[in-house]
């Protein structure tokens, strides 16, 4: 027998600590309740950074809306400033395109009576003859050179003494 508690004693059993099953359930749910735990912690953080992103965002969209107000506001300003522009400046041309229509027919009134009494260089006693000279004596200015050039020659070939120097 001493060499069977030689042997025994040689070999050491190998130790199992096996943990008792209840242990074990603690142990697991111990586990199970901090990896939970973990998660919620995870969970919340990720929550609280959305919803900062997200109140960064309105921020951003409510300063953009706020200015993009604004710039709208200054473009209606300007299409006002503009339109009164436009209509004052239609204004002004229909006026000056009245003014050039007087002018030109005014023009053409002395240029006719020039050309009656160019065409017509006997009939001096005809009461035409003399409103078309003093249309064409008053409305001097608005005939070029050459047809005042032209109406000199004509009033002293017939004798007209009163003809003046055109301005």
């Amino acid at each position: 027998m001493s060499e069977e508690k030689k042997i025994t004693t040689q070999e050491p059993e190998p130790q199992t600590e096996k943990l008792p099953t209840a242990k074990r359930t603690a142990l697991i749910r111990y586990l199970a309740i901090l990896f939970v735990f973990a998660f919620l912690i995870v969970l919340g953080s990720l929550f609280l950074q959305y919803r900062s992103t997200a109140t960064q965002r309105i921020s951003d969209l409510t300063s953009e809306k706020t200015s993009a107000l604004a710039h709208a506001e200054q473009l209606q300003s300007e299409n006002m400033e503009l339109q009164q522009t436009v209509t004052k400046l239609e204004a002004e041309a229909d006026d000056a395109q009245k003014a050039h229509e007087q002018e030109l027919e005014e023009r053409q009134k002395v240029y006719d009576a020039l050309v009656r009494l160019l065409a017509k260089p006997d009939k001096i006693d005809d009461p035409s003859f003399v409103e078309a000279v003093k249309t064409v004596t008053e409305g001097k200015d608005k005939l070029s050179d050459t047809a005042w050039a032209a109406y000199v020659a004509y009033a002293e070939e017939i004798g007209i003494t009163k003809t003046e120097e055109k301005p």
